[in-house]
């Protein structure tokens, strides 16, 4: 009995780690401290059964190689990837620990609760153009240049809700991970699927109704002419309601990606970055140019000054792995990932949810990229039910 407490909340843990990660303390994602102490017993227990990809492990050395090479001494964390190592061990942890039924049962709790939220924060920002925060006010938000009230206050007056989230897209992400998990046992939590889909198309994410696009899509693909066909009549029933919520926001947001002119979240997130590659030179296009410091005083001095702010240094997830550690470092984490493709029909949700998310949202070393990477290595992926 007490085993299988512990291996509910190992798992818990594992499952509401985006959310506390939020928050940091001394810049490390309390969702990464509370889940390494919860870890504890088996790291002493079962150590011997740790381990990761050959891959993964050449890719922390060249990450480690090159962040010495232009470190500037200046801290132990601009010498050594505290953060990298940190997620390393994880990684490491949560692949041999991972329990797809017990995230799934757990999951569709998690995501239920924070659906509830959400439309609570919709109703109460309908009537009385506000809303609800529910924010921890002793612990420290991981973003950069807000202080608590200022938070709750933008929060609170912004156009979209966020639910236990620090960012509408922070939401979505979690969301649309949600439903690639709950994906793998459809009849179980079909209603929980549609429930998050309603919910991504009242979020108005971008990211979300990508997704919610090419998942579509790769639906109709693997199905039958006859099962085929309902979705694809569901989906245009669908439209209108999407047309109806999204409206002229969803073509604001379509026309800032390629606006260069306005500090636009679309541009700042796709496109953005790779202005950057125009100077770099043959030897960090192949291995990077992994110190931020010293590409932040690259930007300022460069003709891309107009488009950055002050300690501004946001880049989507491929774009982070391309600048931080080149074309080697490009291939040592996304190829290994797309050879899983051919494994299974799941394969390809999970695969191509976790690419299109790190092509446009801030990805890297993030607590949803190290969810997709556990989900990803989870060998039983290949039966859908």
């Amino acid at each position: 009995m007490a085993i299988d407490s512990y291996k509910k909340v190992h798992s818990l843990a594992l499952v509401i780690l985006p959310i506390l990660s939020q928050y940091e303390y001394i810049n490390i994602p309390l969702g990464f401290i509370l889940f390494l102490l919860v870890s504890v017993p088996f790291i002493f227990s079962r150590f011997s059964e740790l381990n990761v990809d050959n891959t993964w492990i050449v890719y922390v050395f060249l990450f480690v190689i090159t962040k010495v090479f232009y470190s500037n001494l200046e801290g132990i964390t601009d010498l050594i990837p505290v953060r990298l190592l940190i997620f390393t061990l994880i990684l490491m942890i949560a692949q041999t620990t991972f329990n797809l039924e017990l995230v799934m049962a757990q999951m569709s709790g998690v995501v239920a609760l924070c659906i509830i939220i959400y439309f609570v924060q919709e109703l109460q920002y309908l009537f009385t153009n506000s809303r609800m925060i529910p924010l921890v006010p002793f612990l420290k938000p991981n973003m950069v240049g807000e202080d608590y009230s200022s938070m709750i206050q933008r929060l609170s007056e912004h156009d979209r809700s966020s639910s236990l989230f620090l960012e509408p897209s922070y939401f979505a992400e979690y969301l649309v991970f949600a439903l690639i998990v709950l994906q793998h046992n459809y009849k179980k939590y079909k209603r929980y699927i549609y429930v998050i889909v309603l919910c991504l198309i009242f979020l108005r994410s971008g990211l979300g109704l990508v997704m919610l696009t090419f998942l579509t899509f790769l639906t109709v693909r693997r199905l039958n002419t006859k099962r085929a066909l309902s979705v694809i009549i569901v989906a245009v029933c669908c439209l209108p309601l999407v047309n109806f919520v999204v409206g002229d926001f969803g073509l604001g947001r379509s026309q800032e990606l390629l606006d260069t002119s306005v500090y636009s979240s679309g541009f700042v997130r796709m496109l953005r970055g790779y202005l950057l590659l125009n100077w770099y030179t043959w030897y960090e296009w192949l291995l990077g140019f992994n110190s931020p410091y010293l590409l932040q005083e690259r930007i300022l001095g460069s003709e891309l000054a107009g488009l950055y702010g002050n300690d501004d240094m946001s880049f989507n997830g491929f774009q982070s792995t391309l600048l931080y550690s080149g074309i080697v470092g490009v291939m040592l984490v996304y190829y290994p990932l797309i050879r899983q493709i051919r494994k299974s029909a799941n394969s390809v949700f999970t695969v191509s949810a976790f690419i299109i998310t790190s092509l446009m949202a801030a990805t890297f070393l993030s607590p949803i990229m190290l969810l997709y990477f556990v989900l990803m290595k989870h060998k039983p992926i290949g039966k859908s039910r």
